[in-house]
């Protein structure tokens, strides 16, 4: 299973490199960001391999790219550890909004957010008219059998007190 994330490169961290058993290592983490729903969400991801680091070196901060990532968890100490792998990052395609400018992020939340508050009236309005209806049947009933009417049995008992 390929996942696929397109995001904007927010930070650079320091390349990190050393010597194991299997020989010399070096890795190099990376913040991105990426919108999902209305909100933008970031990530740490990671590159291995002195090949991995020198193509990330080519893109900057601010740089819209398409990351290709395996996640991987591990247990060390009875805690588990996560790990976001990026094996291939290019750039992203042109048809998305650019890197600096967020604006197509936000128009589109602010869709989203316009569409809830719409909803959000006409359920408002829908209850106040089931309100109106429901009061209307409460009226009929009353008129039918004015017995039952709260405001009837309020004057019966202001009678009965003043008999007394």
């Amino acid at each position: 299973m390929a996942l696929e994330l397109e995001c904007n490169l927010v930070r650079k961290l320091e390349p990190v490199s050393g010597t194991s058993a299997r020989g010399p290592w070096s890795k190099q983490e990376f913040i991105v960001q990426y919108q999902d729903g209305n909100f933008p969400n970031q990530v740490v991801l990671n590159v291995w391999g002195e090949d991995k680091v020198r193509d990330l070196g080519q893109y900057q901060p601010g740089d819209r790219i398409k990351a290709s990532l395996t996640p991987s968890s591990r247990e060390f100490n009875g805690r588990w550890y996560t790990d976001v792998r990026a094996w291939r990052i290019e750039p992203a395609s042109a048809n998305n909004y650019p890197s600096s400018d967020y604006a197509g992020a936000v128009a589109g939340g602010a869709d989203r957010a316009l569409n809830g508050i719409i909803v959000i009236v006409l359920l408002v309005i829908a209850a106040i008219v089931l309100l109106f209806i429901a009061s209307g049947v409460l009226n009929v009933y009353y008129w039918i059998n004015p017995k039952a009417d709260p405001s009837y049995k309020r004057a019966l008992a202001k009678q009965e007190k003043e008999r007394k």
